[in-house]
């Protein structure tokens, strides 16, 4: 894979506050635009936790969602299959990166970072703009019937997705405000994939202040 943002959302690309996109995991270190950003090392461990890069000044963010208040602070994931999502509070500039594989679906960790941004940040589900970044789609998500019945889906697929989109919309951020981005991770050969290829390589999705 080379160093490259593979995708922009439209929802996010022409805010000057913020910089924000989704590609290979080299991306954070060859690209000079992120030389002055704090760069947090994290581990992501497929659970409900929620830190902000802010209060919390440590070596080592052990967590699966990042928030951040401040400027030239980046919040991103490594995913590969899993859904990365990117929040953004479009009147107080605030952001999140979040990982959510069937475990922290289950956990509903996307529903929580949004009543997290409420409660300690006092967003409004209603200002935020969300991206749902390129994951493993549902034609290639086999999983078994039992795990798919703990989502309410029928078969034995699931949609990761869209489930994750039912979050965002049960948490009151409306429906024009959140993209859906239709890349599947184990379709696209410039996208790791551990279902495809069991790989170690990843791709991150990152979103940052810049103002």
């Amino acid at each position: 894979m080379k160093n490259e943002c593979i995708y922009q959302s439209a929802l996010l690309k022409e805010k000057k506050e913020i910089v924000h996109g989704f590609g290979n995991a080299d991306l954070l270190i060859s690209d000079k635009t992120f030389s002055s950003f704090f760069i947090p090392h994290t581990k992501q461990i497929h659970s409900d936790i929620i830190v902000s890069l802010d209060e919390q000044k440590s070596e080592m963010y052990t967590a699966d969602a990042f928030v951040s208040t401040e400027k030239n602070v980046l919040c991103f994931v490594r995913t590969a299959d899993c859904v990365p999502i990117l929040l953004y509070d479009s009147k107080q500039n605030h952001v999140a990166a979040v990982h959510a594989g069937w475990r922290g679906t289950e956990q509903e960790i996307l529903k929580k970072t949004v009543m997290y941004l409420q409660k300690n940040y006092k967003t409004k589900p209603q200002d935020l703009l969300a991206v749902i970044g390129p994951c493993i789609c549902k034609t290639h998500y086999e999983v078994g019937s039992e795990l798919a019945s703990r989502f309410s889906e029928t078969g034995t697929h699931l949609d990761l997705a869209q489930i994750n989109k039912q979050q965002l919309l049960h948490a009151g951020v409306g429906e024009n405000n959140i993209d859906v981005v239709h890349i599947c991770t184990f379709e696209d050969e410039r996208l790791a994939s551990y279902r495809k290829n069991k790989t170690e390589k990843r791709q991150v999705s990152f979103i940052a202040r810049l103002r």
